[in-house]
């Protein structure tokens, strides 16, 4: 093995970067393009007519129907009941594993799940609230 066959000296790598057309001994900064050449005002004025008449379709378009209603009045009470499901089983499992440690009452456990189902249904209410208020003051 020839002691100079892994060094690479400054006379190849400038030979290599004069045959690739390529100068790797200064680097160039690019300017950003002006974004405004690429738009006439043609080209403008369509999209501000489109963005217009987007806007107007919005307008005229009832904001929800009663099929809207329906269903989010029956993922209401879907919601609700799972609520009060979810941790009444979570403390079924709970009571059950620690037998011995805690001591929670079925009244216990029927009051803690309809309090949590009150507070997740009061939660979903906030929330259809919202969502009916923002679509019906939508486009103004």
């Amino acid at each position: 093995m020839k002691p100079d066959q892994g060094i690479i000296l400054e006379e190849e790598v400038k030979a290599e970067s004069t045959e690739s057309g390529k100068d790797f001994s200064t680097q160039k900064e690019e300017k950003p393009q002006d974004l405004s050449r690429l738009y006439t005002d043609e080209t403008q004025a369509a999209v501000e007519i489109l963005k217009k008449e987007a806007a107007q379709a919005r307008k005229d378009e009832k904001p929800y129907t009663a099929g809207d209603v329906v269903h989010d009045s029956i993922f209401f009470v879907l919601t609700a009941a799972g609520a009060f499901g979810w941790l009444m089983l979570v403390l079924l499992i709970i009571s059950f594993v620690g037998l011995g440690y805690v001591h929670i009452t079925l009244k216990q456990m029927l009051l803690w799940s309809a309090l949590f189902a009150v507070a997740v249904a009061g939660f979903y209410l906030f929330r259809m609230a919202r969502k009916y208020s923002d679509l019906n003051h939508r486009g103004d």
